[in-house]
């Protein structure tokens, strides 16, 4: 059994944001443990309210970088040109990107044979979707 890896998307008041890895899940009481440093000891506990939650889509772009919801993508098929830089999202048991062909109006995320490239995401560069 595969157990789900996150990063998190940590809101700030007044601040930018900032994305972190994920160290632990408290699901019935709704918060998530974020590193302070190195040591693994050392936590930060993080409610839900205060955070978005990415979740890992258990593949790596082509140049082996793990890709989680929210992230941003190019993609190619067969040697074509790359598409518009779509984000990835998650809906009903599968990752998705709204790239259209002529009988589908997105594309499962494991339907590229040449691999995609994560270009950022939707928090920190939000810039890349227009």
């Amino acid at each position: 059994m595969r157990v789900p890896k996150y990063k998190a998307w940590i809101k700030s008041e007044g601040h930018e944001g900032y994305m972190t890895e994920v160290t632990g899940i408290n699901f019935p009481t709704g918060f998530i443990l974020i590193p302070m440093s190195d040591d693994p000891r050392e936590s930060r506990r993080i409610d839900f309210e205060e955070c978005t939650l990415l979740l890992f889509t258990g593949l790596r772009d082509i140049n082996k970088k793990e890709i989680y919801e929210g992230d941003i993508v190019n993609a190619r098929i067969y040697g074509d040109d790359p598409f518009n830089p779509q984000p990835i999202y998650y809906e009903g048991s599968a990752f998705w990107v709204d790239y259209k062909f002529p009988d589908f109006d997105r594309t499962s995320l494991c339907c590229f044979p040449e691999g995609v490239e994560v270009i950022g995401n939707i928090y920190e560069n939000p810039e890349l979707l227009k």
